[in-house]
């Protein structure tokens, strides 16, 4: 099996302060005959780079040119990444003493399997490098930013080696993660990436996901109609990236309109339950959905209930019910990405322990690209068995996220 993130083609690296307005042309750059007899011979799939439904031309925040000697794939992944790319302070950074080591995990709270599997495979792969977690806090709620916050000082008074830290509130963190620096302690920021020279953030590039599935819905549209947008927690920072990256794709197509928005909390029971509201009370039509994360499969279920057949819908942070669904109904025009939450944590652990092995980090922003889903490929991954219920998100290619030789480029040793 060929492992691939994406059926569909990705932009060339556009570095930051280089023009290259080629991409921009409609197949027209004054060379005659030779080049559009180039487009006749090119893949029929392809979607002319600017049409609707075509990935958008996003460049790496790069502006030192750090990403400059990484390999044309890594530097792919930062594409419309929002935060600067900058060198890591913690690039000579090793600890004090020889191991072993210790650490702290400050994490938001564990309330649905993912998250539960994505700190069991960190706790797993500490243990199993010698690295003794001395230390792990997470919130009451959801909400509860101030309360995180003094988890971390607490984590910081634990004088750990290291700190691994999914925040809830990214810019509420950044005089947090100032105080742990001036205490040496460097910190791996997991899963929601935060704008600090002074951690290390280790996530997918979720723009560039949802351009990525938002353009594949566009053009499965297409190019034309009304999406209803499903949001996770307005606000929140994984909304603004997913929209970021939705708006991205959807300047591209001038006939798509928005009919909506709902909030699903990300929560696959509450997004049908709002999905299913909308579609009953609105007379506006809606001919495709784009949704922050892991509520496709509630999207769905609402079409269902609601006796219309379902539209394209923006999987992103895919379900093994929804997956298993788009087999079973080979016709219906399936798009999604992956989180295989078990991958994830390993990674996210052995940054740390790259860094306390003092291999040392050549930037603050380590970044990926998502596994993108399709019709195809869904049926080489998936299994018809699941029920359409199956919340479970789907790992898909779990190897995929952070392949070894992408994290390799990222550290100088």
């Amino acid at each position: 099996m060929t492992k691939r993130n994406s059926s569909r083609p990705r932009l060339p690296i556009l570095l930051s302060g280089v023009a290259t307005t080629t991409l921009l042309l409609s197949g027209c750059t004054g060379n005659g005959s030779e080049e559009n007899d180039a487009a006749a011979v090119a893949d029929d799939s392809a979607v002319q780079a600017g049409a609707c439904g075509s990935i958008p031309e996003m460049t790496p925040n790069d502006p030192s040119a750090l990403l400059g000697e990484m390999s044309e794939e890594v530097q792919a992944a930062y594409q419309g990444y929002p935060y600067e790319v900058k060198k890591s302070q913690w690039e000579d950074w090793k600890p004090d003493h020889d191991g072993p080591y210790t650490a702290a995990m400050v994490t938001d709270p564990p309330t649905n399997p993912f998250q539960v599997a994505l700190y069991e495979s960190m706790r797993n792969t500490l243990a199993e490098n010698d690295v003794e977690l001395i230390a792990e806090y997470a919130p009451a709620s959801h909400a509860d930013v101030p309360q995180q916050l003094q988890q971390f000082e607490e984590a910081i008074s634990q004088d750990p080696d290291i700190i691994f830290f999914l925040p809830l509130a990214p810019d509420s963190t950044l005089d947090a993660l100032a105080s742990a620096a001036d205490a040496g302690i460097p910190v791996v920021i997991i899963q929601v990436p935060v704008d600090s020279e002074h951690a290390v953030s280790v996530s997918l590039n979720p723009v560039l996901q949802a351009a990525e599935t938002g353009a594949s819905v566009f053009e499965s549209m297409g190019g034309e109609g009304s999406i209803l947008r499903v949001l996770g927690v307005p606000g929140n920072s994984t909304d603004t990236f997913a929209t970021m990256g939705y708006d991205a794709a959807l300047e591209q197509c001038p006939d798509i309109t928005v009919a909506g928005e709902v909030t699903g909390t990300f929560e696959p029971g509450t997004a049908q339950a709002e999905t299913l509201n909308f579609l009953s009370s609105n007379p506006t039509p809606v001919t495709g959905v784009v949704q922050s994360g892991t509520m496709g499969v509630g999207v769905l279920q609402a079409f269902l209930d609601s006796g219309r057949d379902p539209v394209p819908i923006a999987d992103i942070g895919a379900t093994q019910g929804f997956v298993s669904w788009a087999i079973q109904n080979p016709e219906y025009p399936y798009t999604g990405s992956v989180s295989p939450a078990s991958r994830m944590g390993d990674v996210y652990a052995n940054v740390g322990i790259r860094m306390l092995n003092g291999d040392g980090p050549k930037v603050n922003q380590m970044i990926t690209a998502a596994q993108i889903l399709d019709s195809e490929n869904i049926v080489e991954l998936g299994d018809v068995s699941w029920e359409i219920t199956d919340q479970s998100l789907f790992d898909g290619e779990p190897e995929a996220f952070f392949p070894e030789e992408h994290l390799d480029e990222l550290f100088t040793n």
